[in-house]
């Protein structure tokens, strides 16, 4: 049986990052300070070169100036001539493993791009050397939804063991993006990069367009997009009959639900003196409400019918 946990920022501080690797610590080649533009065209050029010797110190030259030179090195990857586009993936690959923080974001930016380019070469090495980093690559981008105001729940096994994909790379159930996301569109960027995500909620007030979320479904299609009010009940369910209400097959602990003391197999017939069809229903009742509302919820528990009141939570509760 799966479960998921919230994952918590302090697991890093714990030591989480089980490899030792925390975000920007895998060392390489230095960034060069100051790098002028003349210099890396120069190097550029010189990948190009019938010398290996000239070909080799452009390539270590370009990896030590970073940040500064991706742009003119995602450029150069795409060149039709195999070793100009094998040295400037090399080149990407490497500021990517850099302890450089501005750097690596650069890199990173730029391999995604790259791996989506019709240059198929290219493409297929940019997509290896992201693979090859998935693991330290998940995990930085978990720490950044957390420091953008957004909650990430990990799939787990019921005794607490962290299921993982291929590359050891924690596996993501879910992404609460509440009403304190400070990212906005822009840092949907990091829930692209999550691996086996499942679920994304948008909770009313966190700010984020219509069109970004369109933008992250098409590039994420296997992934529910649901967005939701403020108020939380706190419970998970399904529906036994489209128009005979909502049964309960989960309460979350600490919730609403489980305050008021429902409970597991209990069906949800009315909210707020609403009738409920399905959890569609149940939804769109809820979005209306806030943290701190007091609904009566009508429930069949046992063939007899209930009249319970509840005080509804919020998202932010479960962080």
């Amino acid at each position: 049986m799966l479960q998921v946990v919230l994952f918590s920022v302090t697991a890093v501080a714990a030591g989480w990052w089980a490899d030792g690797a925390t975000p920007g610590s895998v060392a390489a080649a230095s960034p060069a300070a100051n790098a002028a533009p003349a210099d890396i065209r120069r190097w550029i050029a010189d990948l190009a070169s019938d010398t290996y010797a000239v070909r080799e110190a452009a390539t270590i030259q370009l990896i030590g100036a970073g940040a500064s030179a991706v742009p003119a090195v995602l450029s150069a990857a795409v060149d039709e001539r195999l070793e100009v586009s094998c040295r400037a993936v090399r080149v990407l690959r490497m500021i990517y493993q850099s302890d450089d923080d501005a750097a690596i974001d650069a890199a990173e930016s730029a391999l995604e791009a790259l791996a989506v380019s019709p240059a198929r070469g290219a493409a297929r090495r940019a997509a290896a050397a992201l693979s090859a980093r998935m693991l330290i690559r998940q995990k930085r981008a978990i720490a950044r939804i957390h420091a953008l105001g957004g909650v990430v729940k990990l799939e787990t096994m019921v005794n607490g063991v962290v299921l993982t994909g291929e590359h050891g790379e924690p596996r993501v159930a879910e992404v609460r993006l509440l009403r304190g996301w400070t990212g906005g569109d822009a840092g949907l960027v990091e829930v692209k990069r999550l691996s086996g995500l499942q679920k994304v909620f948008v909770i009313e007030g966190s700010n984020i367009s219509d069109a970004a979320l369109k933008d992250l479904q098409d590039a994420m299609p296997q992934i529910k997009i649901d967005r939701r009010g403020q108020a939380l009940l706190g419970i998970r369910g399904s529906v036994l009959e489209k128009g005979k209400g909502c049964q309960i097959d989960m309460i979350e602990e600490g919730s609403a639900a489980e305050k008021a003391g429902l409970d597991a197999g209990d069906t949800l017939l009315t909210f707020d003196g609403r009738p409920l069809g399905d959890f569609e229903d149940l939804i769109e009742a809820t979005r209306a409400k806030k943290s701190g509302d007091k609904v009566q919820v009508g429930v069949l528990r046992d063939g007899q019918r209930l009249n319970i009141e509840v005080i509804l939570g919020g998202w932010e509760d479960k962080k």
